[in-house]
């Protein structure tokens, strides 16, 4: 496992401890925790922009949300 070090603002770290104290977890749990839900975040909108790009590129029909809840049961 790694080790890494950052600076952060006295307003960012006085909220990282809060929260860890709340949810019983050491900071270090929860800035991997931080750090992983962006990164999957990061790569889903990657994902998506890609996919949409596809789309627009390969001309395809493009269906608005509506259509895709009718079409899901949503």
């Amino acid at each position: 496992m790694s080790n890494i070090s950052i600076r952060i603002p006295d307003n960012l770290h006085n909220l990282l401890v809060k929260t860890a104290d709340q949810e019983e977890r050491s900071k270090s749990w929860i800035i991997k925790k931080a750090l992983e839900n962006y990164l999957e975040d990061l790569r889903d909108l990657k994902d998506g922009i890609a996919q949409l790009e596809d789309q627009l590129l390969n001309k395809e029909d493009l269906l608005d949300l509506e259509e895709v809840k009718k079409q899901n049961n949503l």
